[in-house]
């Protein structure tokens, strides 16, 4: 008799797996969208992370911190994992304008200045921009506004100040001085 012979391969293929996505969280961006890359369709997902849990290829997330994902190949139980970090930058610029805020006789002009330094910048007065400067020459009373952004995270402030004229007349003391 014959014994009739029987190759059995055994498929040890550990799936691939990388995480595609943004990486940072900030004013412009709210969340994020990852998504799990493999070279093995059929995988079986688990996310892990702050507020994260889903057996989907792809996850949105809304807080920083470390991100983990385990696939499964469901063919032969081999695993890989693969983690990225996720980072919050949601810092306002700086707030405050430097400057008077009253027109007077003595004074006919202000300049105004941001405080927050090396942003973009915006002045408006009854919705007409005024100047992309950091700072602006006031001739005029009235509401005017600022609005800083940082073009690195997309967060913005916006800070207001109300020009007057103050009439008030300065107070002129006079004094004589006696020669002795």
């Amino acid at each position: 008799k014959n014994a009739a012979q029987k190759t059995i391969e055994k498929n040890t293929t550990i799936p691939s797996i990388s995480i595609e996505g943004n990486s940072i969280i900030n004013c412009s961006n709210s969340t994020v969208s990852l998504k799990g890359i493999s070279d093995i369709s059929g995988l079986s997902y688990e996310w892990v992370g702050k507020g994260i849990a889903s057996n989907q290829s792809e996850i949105i997330v809304m807080d920083s911190g470390l991100i983990e994902l385990k696939v499964t190949n469901p063919q032969n139980g081999c695993k890989n994992n693969s983690s990225k970090t996720i980072e919050k930058n949601v810092q306002l610029p700086e707030r405050g304008i430097l400057g008077e805020d009253s027109l007077t006789c003595y004074r006919k002009e202000i300049n105004l200045v941001a405080k927050a330094q090396n942003k973009t910048y915006e002045w408006r007065r009854m919705d007409s921009i005024l100047s992309i400067k950091n700072s602006l020459l006031i001739l005029e009373i009235g509401n005017y506004q600022l609005k800083v952004i940082d073009t690195l995270n997309g967060c913005f402030i916006i800070d207001s100040i109300s020009i007057v004229y103050d009439d008030s007349h300065p107070e002129i003391s006079t004094f004589s001085i006696k020669d002795e």
